[in-house]
């Protein structure tokens, strides 16, 4: 049979025994305090990161919310695209109409004053000195017209298009909203960054030249870059406010199918992209529907064809916009086939088939 052993232990032993028991008691408690503390820290800065981030992306989309609202409650309706008139709406209350065919519009540094013309035209000021005082201007079809920001900025607007800024920018950004198309020159400030937000998207940019057009009509909103950089925001926005981007580089453009939603990049001629500032029109290849949408907006009349073989039809070549509407078809009716009548005030084009051949 095996035996048992029994093995008594010292005073001392035990003594030493409760000693290192206590030691790695100690030890374990002080491990699990650390941990604690930093998990504390980590936690308190992570919320103050959150915090910080959650403030910077409200003030941000509140700044951008403030434009679009007030744009949605800006009292424009699409007569004031068809009467005539250029028209400058301050903070939504004081209208100052222009007459001119293709005005200047120049605003100061403080954006307190306006001079049409070299001529000095009062500003409608707020009482609030918090609140962002907003203008719109409004160029109907068949005028144009030359903004300077109060930053320096400058824009050119074609026919049909609706631009709101501010008066006087923020000291962290710069905000329009377009309606249409323009051409931009956008003033360098690095910081403060210039945004052109449009119905699709919204383009950002430090200091550049380029062109948008965004008409509501149309199946595409493009932005063409002739120098410096832009950065296009488009998509819904994600938990940090972060949208989908694209940069572009001189010489390429940026079209948004609003059909389909998908965003392109490619190149394409700017300077044909932004002839219609110099009063020409050039294409390379264009259907004619758009040429004559494009033609439809410049002079302020309709041009109605229904033929299914006109959307086939393609032109390249220049057209001058200082001549007459019916000077301008007829260069076109050149290379094409079609003919045309004007009936009242409206220009109805039908197809024109092709002669026998001899």
């Amino acid at each position: 049979m095996n035996k048992k052993h029994t093995y008594i232990i010292s005073k001392e032993e035990k003594k030493e025994l409760q000693h290192r028991i206590n030691t790695s008691i100690r030890k374990v408690q002080q491990k699990e305090k650390r941990n604690r503390k930093r998990f504390f820290y980590f936690s308190s800065a992570a919320s103050v990161i959150i915090l910080i981030g959650a403030t910077f992306i409200y003030n941000y989309k509140k700044s951008s919310d403030t434009l679009y609202q007030y744009v949605e409650i800006t009292n424009i309706n699409n007569a004031s695209l068809t009467d005539g008139t250029i028209k400058v709406i301050q903070n939504n209350k004081e209208v100052i109409s222009l007459h001119e065919e293709n005005p200047s519009i120049t605003y100061s540094k403080t954006g307190k004053s306006i001079q049409v013309n070299n001529k000095k035209v009062a500003v409608s000021e707020t009482t609030d000195t918090h609140t962002e005082t907003f203008n719109t201007i409004v160029v109907p079809y068949g005028k144009r017209s030359f903004l300077t920001l109060s930053d320096g900025s400058k824009v050119w607007l074609n026919s049909g298009s609706k631009l709101t800024y501010a008066s006087t920018f923020k000291k962290d950004k710069r905000e329009v909203h377009l309606t249409g198309e323009a051409i931009f020159d956008v003033a360098h400030d690095k910081e403060r960054p210039f945004h052109v937000l449009t119905h699709d998207y919204d383009v950002e940019v430090l200091g550049t030249v380029f062109n948008v057009s965004s008409y509501p009509e149309d199946s595409f909103t493009k932005t063409s870059l002739k120098s410096g950089s832009v950065k296009i925001n488009y998509g819904t926005a994600d938990f940090f406010g972060k949208r989908s981007s694209l940069k572009i580089i001189p010489g390429n453009q940026i079209s948004y199918d609003r059909v389909s939603r998908k965003i392109t990049r490619g190149k394409e001629d700017i300077l044909a992209c932004m002839s219609w500032r110099d009063g020409v029109f050039i294409f390379h290849k264009k259907n004619l529907s758009d040429i004559i949408k494009k033609v439809s907006r410049y002079y302020n009349i309709d041009i109605e064809s229904d033929h299914p073989e006109i959307e086939k039809l393609t032109f390249s070549g220049s057209l001058d916009l200082k001549d007459s509407i019916e000077e301008v078809l007829d260069v076109l009716k050149e290379t094409t086939k079609f003919t045309y009548i004007k009936q009242d005030q409206k220009i109805i084009i039908n197809y024109k088939n092709s002669p026998p051949m001899k």
